[in-house]
């Protein structure tokens, strides 16, 4: 996929900055809500993946779906996945099934306005990339035929219930996904 070169420059949103006002349409309803309606009341663990038929992105979305009830302890969780409503109700189901918040982003408008860029064609196919995509194929994940932006860098926002970011990264690379200490610990972030 060809990629606009200034998409490689984003500077993610730094920590203490007011979260964009974007309205995005929620999987469950396909409804149109702005991202205050998210984190106003206890704050929001924000959650981009790259794609669906990305293989580290399933192994995410399992994870998520694992360490929900923990997460949500702490904060609200909300995933953004780069689809239409129609399109995800259909794979969500089993290990990736999350009963969060799911928004739909087939725009990448958030991305954009978060500063989350692209990558470079080297970070998605590294040695490291190899070996971490070969441990969650062996898991029983698998990997599809693009239906998103492969370069599209996903990454993890905390924003508190004031719609100020408390914590952020951004993938450096195609397998760079937090742990779910980390995610825990991000959850704790949004929610204090």
């Amino acid at each position: 996929m060809a990629v606009e070169s200034d998409m490689y420059n984003l500077q993610p949103i730094a920590v203490g900055a007011k979260v964009p006002d974007i309205s995005l349409a929620e999987m469950a309803t396909a409804g149109l809500h702005p991202l205050a309606d998210y984190y106003a009341e206890r704050g929001l663990l924000l959650v981009l993946v790259r794609h669906w038929n990305c293989i580290f992105c399933r192994g995410q979305l399992a994870e998520l779906h694992t360490l929900l009830p923990l997460l949500e302890q702490k904060t609200r969780l909300a995933v953004v996945l780069p689809h239409k409503a129609e399109y995800l109700r259909t794979r969500l189901t089993g290990r990736y099934s999350l009963s969060c918040t799911v928004l739909c982003d087939p725009e990448y408008a958030l991305y954009k306005a978060l500063g989350y860029g692209h990558m470079r064609a080297a970070d998605a196919i590294s040695p490291r990339v190899l070996v971490d995509g070969a441990k969650l194929f062996l898991g029983g994940h698998i990997v599809g035929l693009p239906d998103g932006a492969i370069e599209q860098l996903p990454g993890v926002v905390a924003i508190r219930a004031s719609g100020m970011v408390s914590a952020r990264h951004q993938h450096a690379f195609a397998s760079d996904y937090l742990s779910s200490d980390e995610l825990i610990e991000f959850a704790g972030l949004a929610g204090s």
